[in-house]
């Protein structure tokens, strides 16, 4: 968002892996739905399509940029922004045979659990303590 002199703000759709913490600070589990289409649209769009991967911060990042191929390298892979995906896909897988992306063996997505409980959030057992716990 950009505050122009004269007071117009000006919306910024600049896709960026800050987002992800709307599901890492608790405000929406990582479950629900516009998360999961929020981390689906970081995935696609901040991926960096090379041998190396890993996740931009944002879209046309030039802090060290190596390429002006934005369609394929949006910005420098970051290490924390590609291990915020990966939490992402923890907190959403359902079961221990679930891939990656969340997805069981059969390529369906899982159900969304309940908002807000713990289990949502959290793939500890119950005998492990659950971060998400207050």
């Amino acid at each position: 968002m950009t505050v122009l002199p004269d007071g117009t703000i000006v919306k910024d759709a600049t896709i960026d892996i800050s987002l992800a913490g709307i599901f890492l600070f608790g405000l929406l589990p990582a479950s629900d739905e516009r998360m999961v289409s929020t981390m689906h649209a970081i995935e696609q769009r901040l991926s960096v399509k090379t041998p190396v991967g890993g996740i931009a911060r944002y879209e046309n990042d030039y802090y060290f940029q190596v390429s002006s191929d934005i369609a394929n390298v949006p910005g420098n892979p970051w290490f924390v922004a590609t291990l915020w995906l990966a939490e992402h896909y923890i907190a959403i897988a359902t079961t221990r045979t679930s891939n990656a992306r969340g997805c069981t063996s059969t390529g369906a997505r899982p159900a969304p659990s309940p908002r807000g409980s713990c289990q949502s959030r959290c793939t500890r057992t119950p005998a492990s303590p659950c971060r998400y716990r207050r």
